[in-house]
């Protein structure tokens, strides 16, 4: 409802607005997630329907195979935008790392280069490192360009998992405005329900580093990240 609903409805009460706007919010969100479910169980099902087809050609089959990761990411954002809890669990950062480079490879053109500690171990809720790193990348990418160049690296420093995101340049300031900020906020507030932390430096690539640290497991720890306040 718009500003013009809302007066129409002061009106109707005698000036006495008797609906809070959040709330409405909060039902349209609930309503959204709720039509958002079927399309992504439907991809998911057609996804399956064409693998089931043992003569595909394997790099058909990797497509569908992605497709099937995207969808369920779909979904399990929707189920965490609808209210439904993190599940933290030891996850390898490159790894992650990899799989969401991989996804955003196919939808952009500039080169991504990833350079990954091995048998790097953070405990995360996969899901929510995913839409970190890739709000991330997207600003990077965004602010190098077509032409430029964007470089990912992730390893272990003291007690964090460190992921530094590099871009060629000029830097966030370059894209639309708004959207880095919006980005960014997510990233920043994912990072702090992990008890970790987002802060940016200059690349040596010639534009922004941006640093997302999260606590490193334990050996043998699948102990919760404390959130921050």
């Amino acid at each position: 409802m718009g500003a013009g609903g809302v007066v129409q409805l002061a009106s109707k009460t005698h000036g006495r607005v008797s609906m809070k706007p959040h709330r409405r919010a909060n039902s349209s969100l609930q309503d959204v997630c709720h039509d958002l479910r079927q399309p992504a169980a439907a991809i998911l099902a057609l996804v399956a329907a064409a693998e089931a087809h043992s003569d595909l050609p394997d790099e058909i089959r990797g497509r569908l195979e992605q497709i099937g990761s995207e969808a369920r990411h779909i979904s399990t954002i929707v189920g965490q935008a609808a209210g439904e809890g993190m599940t933290f669990r030891p996850l390898d950062a490159g790894d992650c790392t990899a799989k969401v480079v991989e996804s955003v490879r196919a939808s952009t053109p500039g080169t991504i280069t990833v350079v990954a500690e091995a048998g790097t171990i953070v405990v995360a809720d996969a899901s929510v490192l995913r839409r970190a790193l890739g709000n991330l990348l997207d600003n990077a990418i965004r602010a190098a360009g077509a032409t430029g160049t964007v470089l990912v690296t992730v390893g272990t420093y003291d007690s964090w998992v460190q992921f530094d995101v590099n871009d060629s340049g000029p830097g966030f300031g370059s894209g639309p405005v708004g959207i880095a900020g919006l980005g960014l906020g997510i990233v920043e507030w994912l990072a702090g329900s992990h008890g970790g932390d987002l802060s940016f430096l200059e690349s040596h690539l010639g534009g922004t580093l941006a640093r997302l640290r999260l606590p490193a497991a334990r050996t043998g720890s699948t102990q919760l990240p404390r959130s921050r306040p």
